[in-house]
C-alpha cells in the first residue's frame, strides 16, 4: 500500500506498528525453531560424506559424526552384526570358501545399502517438512500484516472523514497538499496520463467534484 503522507500516514498507525513488531518477532521465533529442529533431525540421523552439504557448520557435522547411536551408527552396527552372523553360519556348515558364500555376502551388501537410501530418503522428507512448516508459518504472518494493513488504512479513513485530519499524521489539516491527480487511496488504480482527478481525492481535499459540459448532454460530474 502507498504511503498517504499528504493526508497524515495509516502506516503510521500505532496498532499496525506492534503488530509490525511482533511479526517480526514471530519470525525469528518459527527461523530459530526451523533451524534447532534441522540441527537435531541431521544430528539423529549422523553424519554422511554424500550429504556434508546439509549439515551447515562444522559444529553439527562434528555432533552427527560422534552420535553412537544416530540412525546410521545403528545400521551399521546391524550390517555388521549380519555379516559375522552369516560368516560363522557358512564355516559351521564348511561354505566359507564356496560360491555361496559370495552370493549370500551380495544380497547382505544389498540389503545395507538399500536400508541407508531409505534412511536418507526418511531425512530429505523430514528437512523438506520442516522447511514448509516454516514457510506456511510465514505465509501466515504476512497474511495477518495484509489484514492488519488493511484495518489500519480503515481507521484512517474513518478518523479522516469524521474530523477532516489526517489520521497520525504530522498535523496537517485534512486534504491539505493533496495531489488531485496522483493520489489514490489503496486498491485505486493509478490514472492514465491526460485522466482528470480521482473523485476520493477530490472529495478528501474538500472539494466538489467539477462538472464538465458533454456535446449534446447536459453538465454531469
Amino acid at each position: 500500500m502507498p504511503d498517504q503522507g499528504a493526508v497524515g500516514s495509516w502506516a503510521d498507525d500505532p496498532i499496525l506498528a506492534q503488530f509490525r513488531a511482533l511479526k517480526i518477532q514471530n519470525e525469528s521465533a518459527a527461523e530459530a525453531g526451523a533451524q534447532a529442529a534441522r540441527t537435531q533431525a541431521l544430528i539423529r540421523f549422523g553424519y554422511s560424506p554424500e550429504l556434508a552439504g546439509l549439515y551447515g557448520d562444522e559444529a553439527t557435522a562434528g555432533a552427527a559424526r560422534a552420535n553412537p547411536f544416530s540412525i546410521l551408527a545403528n545400521l551399521a552396527h546391524q550390517h555388521e552384526a549380519r555379516a559375522r552372523g552369516l560368516d560363522e553360519n557358512l564355516n559351521k556348515r564348511n561354505l566359507f570358501y564356496s560360491g555361496y558364500r559370495g552370493t549370500q555376502i551380495g544380497e547382505e551388501g544389498r540389503q545395507y545399502l538399500g536400508e541407508q537410501a531409505g534412511a536418507q530418503g526418511g531425512l530429505q522428507e523430514l528437512l523438506g517438512g520442516i522447511g514448509e512448516s516454516l514457510l506456511r508459518r510465514k505465509s501466515e504472518l504476512q497474511q495477518g500484516l495484509v489484514g492488519n494493513e488493511q484495518d489500519a488504512y480503515q481507521r484512517w479513513l474513518e478518523n479522516a472523514l469524521k474530523y477532516g485530519t489526517g489520521g497520525g499524521g504530522g498535523g496537517k489539516t485534512f486534504g491539505q497538499g493533496i495531489n488531485e491527480r496522483t493520489w489514490r487511496p489503496p486498491g485505486e488504480a493509478v490514472p492514465a496520463v491526460g485522466a482528470g482527478p480521482s473523485r476520493t481525492a477530490t472529495l478528501l481535499a474538500g472539494r466538489r467534484p467539477r462538472r464538465r459540459s458533454m456535446p449534446g448532454h447536459g453538465r454531469v460530474e
